[in-house]
């Protein structure tokens, strides 16, 4: 038997050991990759619901905000009408005194008109109420989810020299997953 140097075989059927990694390895590898693949899409979720969650809480402010400034616009016509209506029943009721008659008439109604006015300003107040509890659920909801998820899940923002390079990265928000992978 001789053995051919260059064909690394026997003269018998040139044959030569297969050079294959391990499967285990490739396996686990596989596995590695699909895990952080995962792990990458539920981070990205997780920012969009973040983004998501921040518009809504912007959103609800305004709201908020547009809802007090019509209630207190409200309020202020009212108190205005009703200030001009006492006026007028004074200055007529001792002019005429039928007029006086109809000018009460008039003012009680603008009261409940005043009374309406209040009531709905207390169902704005319940609705403003009702809509913040409801974000704040639901911002505690998905805080919880994301601080007790196994991946780590890191938000920041890369800092840049003046020559517009990466140079450093500062963390804006790291769930304790994240955390413990930082030490």
């Amino acid at each position: 038997m001789s053995r051919d140097p260059q064909a690394g075989g026997s003269a018998q059927g040139n044959i030569r050991p297969s050079i294959r990694p391990s499967t285990r390895y490739d396996d686990e590898l596989e596995q590695a990759l699909t895990t952080a693949e995962d792990a990458r899409e539920e981070a990205m979720r997780w920012a969009q619901e973040s983004d998501r969650l921040q518009a809504l809480l912007i959103d609800r402010d305004r709201e908020v905000a547009r809802l007090r400034a019509e209630a207190e616009q409200r309020e202020a016509i009212s108190r205005t009408l009703l200030s001009e209506f006492e006026t007028t029943v004074r200055d007529r009721h001792f002019r005429d005194a039928s007029t006086a008659e109809e000018l009460q008439v008039a003012l009680e109604e603008l009261e409940v008109t005043n009374a309406a006015l209040a009531h709905a300003n207390e169902e704005l107040e319940k609705k403003i109420v009702e809509r913040t509890a409801a974000i704040r659920a639901s911002e505690t909801k998905y805080r919880l989810l994301f601080e007790a998820m196994d991946e780590g899940f890191l938000l920041g923002d890369v800092l840049f020299d003046e020559a517009g390079r990466p140079v450093d990265i500062r963390f804006l928000e790291a769930n304790p997953s994240a955390a413990r992978l930082m030490r």
